[in-house]
């Protein structure tokens, strides 16, 4: 017996069929959890598969993995994409981001194939002239101050403009996050929540 709430899920994967049959896009994206695509040993992913392909369209899938792509977190989701007849089917672009960390891999990507290179992320060496190596919430966040600002019951006690804890650390952030801020430019809009002890 199905749940209520797996029945409304189910619901809104109905009506976007609905949708499709009705306004015939010449192209989908449809994004969803990786667990449709073993959920029910891959009973639902068949069923979404063939509804599509009997409303006559195109069909490929994937689970990919967003750090492959630059997001700095793990973050695997199964994507399908539909296309009209008569359209070209599009491709998943490659990877162009190799990690090692064990959380980039898992039964969808045993080894992550990028052209010349296979890669394995269980801890295998990147060859030469591989594309780059993941990024990480560090790449991110670490020059940022510790605590900037702690809001205290609702209002906001302290600066609103802080100084950065250092210069930018990381390529990404010397190439995108403060590639427009100038030397001393503080850091804005800085909040950080005070966190109880407990």
């Amino acid at each position: 017996m199905m749940s209520q709430k797996s029945e409304a899920k189910n619901s809104v994967v109905a009506s976007f069929f609905s949708l499709m049959d009705f306004y015939r896009p010449r192209f989908v994206i449809m994004e969803n959890v990786r667990g449709l695509a073993i959920y029910d040993q891959g009973l639902v992913l068949q069923l979404v598969l063939n509804a599509l392909v009997c409303m006559g369209y195109q069909v490929a899938y994937s689970v990919l993995q967003a750090g492959h792509y630059g997001v700095p977190q793990s973050w695997k989701r199964l994507i399908i994409i539909a296309v009209a007849p008569g359209e070209l089917l599009l491709l998943f672009p490659e990877p162009t981001y190799v990690c090692a960390d064990p959380h980039f891999s898992g039964p969808h990507f045993p080894r992550v194939t990028l052209s010349r290179w296979t890669v394995d992320p269980s801890g295998g060496e990147m060859p030469a002239g591989a594309p780059h190596r993941c990024i990480t919430v560090w790449d991110v966040i670490s020059d940022l101050p510790e605590t900037a600002v702690q809001i205290q019951g609702g209002s906001a006690d302290g600066l609103e403009a802080v100084p950065y804890a250092s210069q930018p650390i990381s390529h990404l952030q010397q190439s995108w996050y403060r590639k427009e801020v100038r030397k001393n430019d503080p850091l804005e809009d800085h909040m950080v929540r005070k966190v109880n002890l407990l």
